[in-house]
């Protein structure tokens, strides 16, 4: 079968209700002067190849070397903590002795700060809360 006699099953796309994307997918075919055999046998070529089972070998050591632990994580936090917070001394410093006129600039310094602080509090008490949790289970 080719793109002439699909044209002749149907002459007018508009009159079967086909869109715009039919219209368009048959004047592709036409343009591109393929078979509609043509198509569709390199159309079962990729569902075939899409069919075959993929087989994906992971190596666990690499994962587990690369995999940050908890304690790293909390270190990482903690110290990005201490650097808002010496971010926003500095900057106060730097308000208060004159060499810096930005005073929005400081009060969004301190309040990073601040909510930096507040969040690593609070991941605290969730891994006290939890870790008190699991003492509390029964064995």
């Amino acid at each position: 079968m080719d793109i002439a006699s699909i044209s002749q099953i149907t002459p007018d796309v508009n009159k079967i209700g086909m869109g715009s994307f039919a219209r368009d997918l048959l004047g592709s075919f036409e343009k591109a002067d393929v078979g509609f055999d043509q198509v569709m046998s390199k159309t079962a070529d990729v569902g075939n190849a899409l069919a075959k089972p993929i087989s994906i070998e992971v190596n666990t050591a690499d994962v587990k070397q690369k995999a940050p632990s908890i304690g790293s994580l909390f270190d990482d936090l903690i110290h990005s903590v201490d650097d808002k917070s010496k971010e926003s001394s500095e900057a106060l410093k730097q308000a208060f002795s004159g060499q810096s006129s930005n005073l929005h600039q400081t009060m969004i310094a301190m309040q990073e700060s601040e909510v930096a602080f507040t969040l690593m509090l609070e991941v605290r008490n969730k891994l006290v809360e939890g870790f008190q949790e699991l003492m509390k289970m029964s064995v």
